[in-house]
């Protein structure tokens, strides 16, 4: 179901596999399958949202609350203006219109004053 969906990724932890959603790493909303139910924890919210296995009312749910999740988190930004002045800006943009991975902090600053 989440297979193909934009945004979402497996993470393959042996531990504890489960869906991510978020960008350039974040996971924003997570999904599990714990007792037979299928939960999304919102990250963001710090709340469990659980489904029956197999119910369309996942999808739905999906429809409705992943928009509110796109976009870099607040640490996400508040670590780019810390790590990288000069691109977080450019680079926070580009976030909001595409699938853009983070700059490389060991490639060279050009001087953004010329």
């Amino acid at each position: 179901m989440l297979d193909g969906r934009r945004g979402w990724r497996f993470e393959d932890d042996p531990m504890d596999p489960c869906w991510c959603f978020g960008e350039a790493g974040a996971a924003r909303l997570v999904a599990t399958v714990r007792n037979g139910e299928f939960y999304v924890h919102d990250d963001d919210n710090e709340r469990d949202t659980p489904f029956p296995v197999g119910s369309t009312l996942i999808v739905l749910w999906l429809d409705e609350n992943e928009p509110k999740h796109l976009g870099p988190t607040g640490l996400q930004i508040d670590l780019g203006a810390a790590l990288i002045p000069g691109r977080t800006e450019r680079w926070l943009q580009e976030c909001l219109t595409d699938d853009v991975q983070p700059p490389d902090p060991t490639e060279g600053d050009e001087d953004e004053s010329k």
